[in-house]
């Protein structure tokens, strides 16, 4: 095992350094998207609230 090691040094770095960077890249990626999508989950509960307030507006104008 020890003698592998020695011999595929080089590639094990690059694997560890690739999974790695992968790893990070994931997770910047995973975190963003969560942020964008609650800023959107935000912006559809605030327009809902919007239209729901100018319905019932409407309806007790006209009362």
């Amino acid at each position: 095992m020890w003698q592998f090691i020695k011999r595929h040094r080089r590639k094990l770095f690059i694997i560890s350094l690739l999974t790695g960077g992968g790893y990070a890249a994931f997770r910047f990626i995973n975190g963003k998207l969560s942020t964008m999508l609650n800023d959107q989950d935000k912006m559809l509960t605030e327009w809902k609230k919007q239209l729901y307030y100018e319905h019932n507006r409407d309806t007790s104008l006209r009362t």
